[in-house]
């Protein structure tokens, strides 16, 4: 063969290998390509789609530990003025505190723990208990005003339900028999 023939075969040859490249990149790389794109695109969606997700799960989370941290305080708060025992030391201890603070003398001192009332069904709330406190007392009016008025400001809750006083042979002193309620939450 002629050189030129093998020049122009090689050229033919050449030629026919890129038309066959173009096809093939034509028939099955370029759709592969646009899939690729497309997954590329959906990738980078969902990618944002979850780091949204993850920042709005991270801001309710934040949210959510400084909500319990203010039911925690607010539950302690409520514990103080409604404890959820009955702890009749504790009682005995505030109230004798605010007896001697206050001038008066106590001649007896006896408890009586009532039926818990219970809350509707499917409350929240947890059923309420009452202690009936008895108090014998001696001292001045003026001592018992100041108890009774620093009962009311006491962190527990208690109310005075009956107070009845009586004259003692000493004109500034009398005896008094106090009952006052206070509560607990029932588990």
């Amino acid at each position: 063969m002629k050189p030129s023939v093998k020049r122009a075969l090689g050229f033919l040859g050449i030629v026919i290998f890129l038309v066959a490249a173009l096809v093939v990149y034509a028939s099955f790389i370029r759709p592969d390509l646009e899939k690729i794109t497309e997954l590329r695109g959906s990738l980078a969606t969902k990618s944002r789609f979850f780091d949204e997700q993850q920042q709005i799960i991270k801001n309710i989370s934040e949210y959510l530990t400084g909500k319990e941290t203010e039911i925690k305080k607010s539950q302690a708060a409520v514990s103080s003025a409604l404890p959820t025992d009955i702890n009749v030391a504790d009682l005995y201890n505030q109230l004798s505190i605010l007896i001697r603070v206050n001038g008066l003398t106590m001649q007896e001192f006896g408890l009586d723990i009532l039926a818990i009332k219970p809350t509707p069904a499917g409350s929240l709330l947890k059923g309420r208990g009452t202690v009936q406190i008895e108090i014998k007392l001696n001292g001045s009016y003026l001592s018992l005003k100041s108890f009774i008025s620093q009962l009311e400001r006491n962190i527990r809750l208690m109310d005075v339900a009956k107070l009845t006083a009586k004259s003692t042979t000493n004109r500034d002193v009398l005896d008094y028999d106090i009952v006052v309620d206070t509560y607990y939450q029932a588990e």
